[in-house]
């Protein structure tokens, strides 16, 4: 962040409080005062947080929850001491809403990782995911028919050398299997199938173990749109739920009110948003319940316990 004359305070024995008031007036009542440090008698360096507030209504209970969350160092502000008085310099009001919005990123990431541990072997069996993944089922489908596949045999996969070295790489980076005298064999962590092991739920493990390992990967570099999609809608539940820390039962306009609060404005156009929301309630992961949306049985409990490990917080 660049350095900019934010304003002008004047003389003031609490320089950082009138700097607060001139931030909350001009950019958000959200805005809290942090950390405050005298750096020698004529600079001062302080801290703003955001603190924000959110109602969760619980239909099927019918309470509501108020979850309050808080962004600590958001950005920083150094105050100067001159004859005229106090100057504060820092990150202009764009540059902190930048910064806000990469901490809000940053914690949605968190939240899909958590979900996606809770959620991957249901998450597989989605008929458009499992379009999205089915180049790297027929590789290991090959590999486990004939032993090998040459790396030039990738190419009736109909895709892209970028692409075939994408998937190359995340097959070889899980250890499901290693390049030997160019060709791609079974590496330590391939999952043979046998006559006593049902072949499509070998696979449909094996890529559960990809989604789960790998799923920033998928999403960064792969770019399987669909399945993002899934898990936004998701994510915006679960989410939410972590807020009231129970399983909860919402409206579905309030679903739709807390994605654009985490991923913005969805841009597919009402018809695509209510089709899509719907095969995500197919598969499992959200279910329909007294005219709303609540978690899954097995998925909420996982996905809290996840978001425990990465130390996620609540996002109002």
């Amino acid at each position: 962040m660049r350095n900019s004359s934010i304003v002008e305070l004047g003389k003031a024995d609490h320089p950082e409080n009138r700097f607060l008031s001139h931030v909350r007036e001009s950019w958000s009542r959200d805005l809290s005062l942090g950390k405050v440090e005298d750096l020698d008698k004529y600079t001062r360096r302080v801290s703003v947080d955001v603190n924000r507030v959110a109602m969760i209504y619980d239909i099927a209970a019918s309470t509501r929850t108020i979850v309050c969350s808080k962004e600590p160092e958001v950005a920083k502000y150094t105050m100067k001491y001159s004859l005229h008085g106090w100057t504060a310099f820092g990150p202009s009001k764009e540059e902190f809403f930048d910064s806000l919005q990469e901490k809000r990123v940053s914690q949605v990431d968190k939240s899909e990782t958590a979900l996606l541990r809770a959620s991957h072997s249901r998450l597989v069996q989605i008929p458009t995911v499992q379009m999205a993944l089915s180049p790297l089922r027929a590789i290991l489908i090959f590999v486990d028919h004939h032993g090998a596949v040459r790396t030039e045999q990738l190419r009736s996969l109909g895709k892209s050398a970028d692409q075939i070295g994408r998937y190359i790489h995340i097959l070889t980076t899980l250890d499901y299997l290693v390049k030997e005298d160019g060709k791609l064999v079974a590496g330590p962590k391939f999952i043979s199938r046998s006559d006593k092991i049902d072949a499509v739920k070998v696979y449909d493990e094996m890529l559960a173990r990809v989604a789960f390992e790998g799923y920033t990967f998928l999403r960064q570099v792969l770019r399987f749109s669909m399945m993002v999609g899934y898990m936004r809608w998701a994510n915006s539940y679960y989410l939410t739920a972590l807020g009231a820390q129970n399983k909860i039962t919402i409206p579905t306009e309030f679903l739709e009110s807390r994605y654009r609060t985490y991923y913005g404005s969805f841009d597919r156009g009402e018809l695509n948003r209510e089709a899509q929301m719907q095969r995500v309630v197919d598969s499992g992961l959200m279910i329909r319940h007294d005219n709303g949306i609540t978690g899954d049985d097995e998925i909420t409990p996982k996905y809290f316990d996840f978001a425990k490990q990465l130390h996620l917080g609540v996002v109002a």
